[in-house]
């Protein structure tokens, strides 16, 4: 799989060949089964940058799994964080 890994900001620590990341795809909710995901255990096989400064990676999977993701409600927001 291909992932934008940064727009080009250079505070971002860049993945390198060989590391191993768990990489989840959330699908749409389905009536039936609810809310899934799918996770993937990756391996970073390559790293490069594009012309307009982004920073591209590509992963290889070997295994994959669905995943149930509980709905979770949202944090209130508190007064003093309010903008009038």
């Amino acid at each position: 799989m291909l992932v934008v890994w940064s727009r080009g900001e250079p505070e971002v620590k860049l993945p390198h060949v060989g590391e191993r990341y768990t990489v989840e795809l959330q699908l749409p909710a389905h009536p039936v089964f609810g809310q899934r995901a799918l996770q993937f255990q990756t391996k970073v096989v390559r790293v490069f940058r594009q012309v307009n400064g982004r920073v591209m990676a590509g992963f290889e999977s070997t295994r994959s799994r669905f995943k149930f993701i509980r709905p979770a409600s949202w944090p209130e927001s508190s007064e003093s964080a309010m903008i009038n």
